[in-house]
């Protein structure tokens, strides 16, 4: 019977992240350089959670990768957040995002 679980829970998990990902990502340019900042967010196996994956470029180097787990509420104020400052003519403030913890464990 534990198999038959661990199988659906994994069956679970691909159809989300293969149907269900929602990625978001932003650019802004600073005075050192040509910097991306890429924040995807994809459905957790555990219902009102999102595994959120950070990704910073700078040069065409990435300097920082790592993911955290989010609420819905906080997943979606992020992408509001991006979505916002995308329209907004050359303005990015990495200030007004979320830090996320390079240490944090998503429970997974």
């Amino acid at each position: 019977m534990a198999i038959l679980h661990i199988l659906k829970l994994a069956a679970l998990a691909f159809v989300n992240r293969l149907f269900r990902s929602q990625t978001v990502s932003t650019t802004g340019k600073d005075p050192k350089g040509f910097n991306i900042y890429e924040y995807e967010g994809t459905p957790s196996v555990t219902p009102g959670y999102f595994i959120v994956r950070f990704r910073h470029v700078l040069n065409g180097e990435v300097r920082t990768k790592h993911r955290q787990r989010m609420t819905d509420q906080e997943w979606k104020a992020t992408r509001e957040r991006l979505e916002q400052s995308r329209e907004e003519a050359g303005v990015f403030d990495t200030a007004a995002l979320p830090a996320l913890s390079v240490n944090s464990h998503d429970g997974h």
